[in-house]
């Protein structure tokens, strides 16, 4: 691993159906809250499958003898980022917004888009079938960056956001 970077820093996120299960415990009140909403379930289980898909080949992807940590998005407030940290998204394109907004430090982010036949991906390049060769071209140096302007929109009574320039990409 080259002198400049400590770890491979993973952010993750809950599918659909992680969230429903966290509320309803069991897939079969998952399934009977939705279905009696007139929601199907089977595009919950689809976008589980497709994640944990890609969860998986992304972890087969990480090099051995470097350090990596996986985590979750809702802990972003409290995780403190390394500033020689590669840090490697799975999810859509506000997921690469919310973690931007964590970094303080030349962090670069590489963005894997988890499922491209329902995630458009303006943010997220990158297939996780090409993990491998995109985390080792960044561990030798062989990548170029793409800059991108965070623009801040502070309201009267002190509320901001953070956005992406999207005229950047």
């Amino acid at each position: 691993m080259p002198a400049d970077l400590d770890k491979i820093v993973v952010i993750t996120r809950k599918t659909g159906l992680e969230e429903l299960l966290e509320r309803f415990v069991t897939r079969e009140q998952a399934r009977f809250y939705l279905e009696h909403s007139g929601v199907p379930f089977e595009p919950y289980e689809e976008e589980q499958r497709a994640h944990d898909e890609a969860l998986a080949a992304l972890k087969d992807a990480l090099p051995t003898g470097v350090r990596s940590q996986f985590v979750e998005r809702s802990f972003l407030p409290t995780f403190a980022f390394g500033e020689r940290d590669l840090i490697v998204t799975l999810g859509p394109d506000g997921m690469v917004v919310n973690v931007a907004k964590y970094l303080r430090g030349a962090q670069s982010i590489l963005a894997f888009n988890p499922d491209p036949t329902t995630i458009d991906g303006i943010l997220i390049p990158f297939r996780v079938g090409d993990a491998g060769v995109a985390i080792r071209s960044v561990l030798h140096g062989e990548y170029r960056v793409r800059e991108v302007t965070m623009a801040r929109a502070t309201l009267g009574d002190g509320q901001s956001l953070l956005a992406f320039n999207a005229t950047s990409l």
